[in-house]
């Protein structure tokens, strides 16, 4: 497995710094408001009305030639719009059936970027196994084109569903609860501080993690990540809400508060108070060390809340 450090920012919150701190290309769009901010939405859904139709065709003549895509299953490498539409296509074969529903969508101050929270279900036709996902999409528009696309959602949730993945009946290596209980208090103390080393005690050597708007991460890299966060929430702060076991698995429901002080994603610090909800799945190995991360946050929720986004 190809781990990468985050010895730079990664493209994708590259581009993302790019996007809400105006450094992007300009455009001459008209004023966001009226038809244009609607217009501007129906662009951004176009590509949950393609899949929902099967048809992909409308999707890919209003990607720009520059189109770049960040997709959860392809762990966020860029992909070029050939590509993208390659593994849209892969999983239109996969899901037949699929159908997404959208549960909210949300245009950003200046009309550039639009991101909508929803849920696909379908049947796998491997082995028949019906699915459904819960996911946020985020793209870029300017001049009547999408730029720029992420989406993401819980992969190995996906493949568990899809019988991929290997589920707690099927698992001989158990946590107990008092183990899984014991790594939630150690995990707690990452954020206080932070003190980012206790990760050396918790997480394996060959630790793995799959987090919102970044590439694969390797156990320094994931400290980097939640080291960025506190640049820009210098008290942040993390309350573990449940502990969930399920075979060599524990599924930490989780909640973060903090006051927006320094500098996000470019975006200057506002003083607002940000409550972001999110939930991680770590596998652990046979001496009882975290190997695998897979995490939901809701990000577009805490852009909402410094006022990149109306409120939802």
């Amino acid at each position: 497995m190809n781990v990468r450090r985050l010895s730079a920012i990664p493209s994708v919150l590259l581009a993302i710094f790019l996007i809400v701190s105006g450094v992007s290309a300009q455009s001459n769009e008209p004023a966001c408001d009226g038809d244009y901010l609607e217009s501007v939405r129906e662009l951004g859904l176009t590509y949950i009305a393609a899949l929902n139709a099967h048809d992909l065709t409308s999707w890919y003549n209003v990607l720009a030639d520059d189109y770049t895509a960040y997709y959860a299953e392809e762990g966020y490498q860029p992909l070029d719009k050939d590509a993208a539409l390659a593994s849209d296509q892969a999983l239109l074969t996969a899901f037949p059936n699929i159908d997404t529903e959208i549960h909210v969508s949300s245009v950003s101050s200046d009309c550039r970027l639009v991101t909508f929270r929803w849920t696909s279900s379908g049947t796998f036709v491997g082995n028949g196994n019906a699915v459904s996902v819960l996911g946020m999409t985020m793209v870029e528009v300017a001049d009547g084109q999408i730029l720029n696309e992420w989406v993401t959602y819980d992969v190995g949730d996906l493949m568990t569903q899809m019988g991929l993945m290997g589920t707690a009946e099927e698992t001989t290596d158990a946590i107990s609860q008092e183990a899984a209980q014991q790594f939630a208090d150690r995990f707690d103390a990452i954020f206080d501080g932070p003190s980012l080393d206790v990760t050396d005690e918790i997480f394996a050597d060959d630790f793995v993690a799959h987090l919102p708007l970044a590439p694969e991460l390797d156990r320094e890299g994931w400290k980097a990540y939640v080291a960025s966060f506190y640049a820009a929430f210098s008290d942040l702060t993390q309350e573990v809400n449940e502990v969930i076991v399920a075979g060599n698995q524990v599924v930490l429901r989780v909640t973060y508060t903090g006051t927006h002080d320094g500098t996000l994603f470019g975006i200057p610090a506002t003083g607002n108070a940000i409550v972001m909800n999110g939930v991680g799945i770590f596998t652990f190995n046979e001496d009882g060390l975290a190997v695998e991360n897979w995490a939901n946050l809701d990000v577009v929720g805490v852009l909402a809340q410094i006022g990149v986004f109306p409120p939802v």
